[in-house]
């Protein structure tokens, strides 16, 4: 702790830094078009990194959007998906944050998910939408091991491809929606959890996240934090 405390004006310095740089820079060129309703921001490498998402408060009328890449745009807006009564939410199993329930609750026309990660990925196969407020976890040694909490532990077999927290309970990973989640009807994945954003680089020299591995595995937009 004493050592943060050290070193939070050194990282403030870095943060103003960035902000004047990036983010006030980004807010005059774009001031200059007001026609603007729509940005797509594709990162490069560790761009990724970046809090483009600074540039919605000064932007409230314009939508941004990041993309993993270039050519996603058109295969995102060839994806034809209606959004129906499937509509999937998943709650804090963990039971250790207080308004997440309710916030499962006040969604319009879910069904509240109680199961197995297994019954969860047979589940998702049919939804529109799948909302997410339960806890994230961010891997960084090995980002295809990150994931939302999806069981209450303690869990023992975590299969090929799964992973566990320091409490033992169950993740669904990045791998496990990359080789098992089919969403071929899936409109909206929202990921309101800790951490559930942050990408990271493998070692083919490409960035891997939770929002990437939902696109891949069939939805057309993923919201995440």
């Amino acid at each position: 702790k004493s050592t943060l405390e050290d070193k939070e004006p050194v990282i403030q310095s870095f943060v103003e830094i960035l902000h004047t740089k990036l983010i006030r820079g980004m807010q005059h060129l774009l001031h200059s078009d007001n026609s603007l309703r729509r940005i797509f921001v594709v990162p490069h490498a560790e761009l990724f990194q970046l809090p483009f998402w600074g540039l919605v408060d000064s932007l409230p009328n314009t939508a941004f959007s990041i993309l993993p890449a270039s050519n996603a745009l058109q295969l995102l807006r060839s994806r034809k998906r209606q959004v129906n009564d499937n509509r999937l939410a998943i709650p804090d199993v963990t039971n250790t944050l207080a308004y997440a329930m309710d916030e499962v609750r006040s969604l319009p026309s879910f069904h509240c998910f109680s199961g197995s990660l297994d019954e969860f990925i047979a589940q998702a196969e049919k939804a529109s939408l799948i909302h997410f407020a339960g806890h994230g976890e961010f891997n960084a040694l090995q980002p295809y091991l990150s994931g939302i909490v999806l069981e209450a532990g303690p869990v023992q077999d975590t299969g090929e491809f799964g992973a566990r927290t320091i409490f033992g309970e169950r993740l669904l990973t990045v791998a496990e929606v990359l080789t098992r989640l089919h969403l071929p009807n899936c409109f909206l994945v929202n990921l309101c959890g800790c951490s559930t954003g942050l990408p990271r680089e493998h070692p083919a020299s490409e960035f891997t996240s939770l929002p990437i591995a939902f696109l891949l595995a069939g939805a057309r937009n993923v919201v995440s934090s």
